[in-house]
């Protein structure tokens, strides 16, 4: 086995591969037995990593590396700077694009854009266009309402035919398919069930030498809500608000 008792980890629960509730991650405590925590989705966390924000990594870093090595086909990065996708992410930061716009430059964002903004597909072409770079990547990570449509939108007007958008989720059925985007849905769980070679690589390799090297950091900060699943409608009433 890989993993010794005692280091510290993250992963994707087993419940994604079983179906056995009791193996799910949304609970005081899980099974992770070495027969019920997949290696291939799993990675080790240093010391200065909390639990709590460990907790989240996993879906999160899963849902991106489905999207850009299976989805997207992108070559394997091999280490920090080595490769950079020019793209955009749809995320539910509503408020916290117009109070911390800095934030999220500080973690790697070029521009910022309030996605419930009337004008944001013209704002993003417009900061497109001054930048001077085609813009033909675009992942949704909201896919809501009418989010899809905004993000393929936005890249039929800059990825002249070549453009490319991962959701989340289906794309809706009340919007049309636009002909000159592709569009893909990402799906985590495929790290530890279908593509396990993919999964082994991104968590057992690329991960930990990415947390351990500091390139790759968990943000926002994780938000814990106490009560457990008792107070799941507090959680969903701050999602619904965007991080602050």
């Amino acid at each position: 086995m890989k993993f010794k008792v005692g280091e510290r980890v993250t992963g994707l629960a087993a419940v994604f591969y079983n179906g056995e509730i009791d193996h799910g991650a949304w609970q005081s405590h899980t099974m992770l037995s070495h027969t019920m925590l997949r290696e291939i989705a799993t990675t080790n966390i240093s010391d200065d990593l909390s639990f709590e924000d460990a907790s989240t990594f996993s879906m999160a870093m899963a849902t991106v590396a489905v999207g850009f090595y299976l989805l997207l086909d992108f070559p394997r990065m091999l280490g920090k700077g080595r490769r950079k996708v020019k793209g955009f992410h749809l995320g539910k930061v509503r408020h916290g694009i117009k109070k911390h716009p800095e934030y999220f430059k500080s973690i790697g964002a070029t521009a910022t854009f309030d996605y419930r903004d009337p004008k944001v597909v013209r704002n993003i072409i417009g900061e497109v266009s001054a930048s001077d770079v085609d813009l033909t990547i675009g992942s949704d990570a909201i896919t809501e309402n009418d989010t899809p449509q905004l993000s393929a939108d936005g890249l039929s007007a800059t990825g002249h035919g070549k453009g490319k958008l991962v959701l989340t989720l289906p794309w809706p059925e009340e919007y049309p398919k636009p002909e000159d985007v592709e569009i893909f849905k990402a799906v985590a769980a495929r790290l530890g069930t279908d593509d396990q070679d993919v999964g082994a690589w991104f968590f057992n390799d690329f991960l930990t030498d990415a947390l351990e090297k500091k390139y790759v950091v968990t943000a926002p900060p994780v938000e814990i809500v106490e009560g457990g699943i008792a107070s799941a409608q507090k959680g969903f009433d701050i999602l619904k608000e965007g991080c602050q």
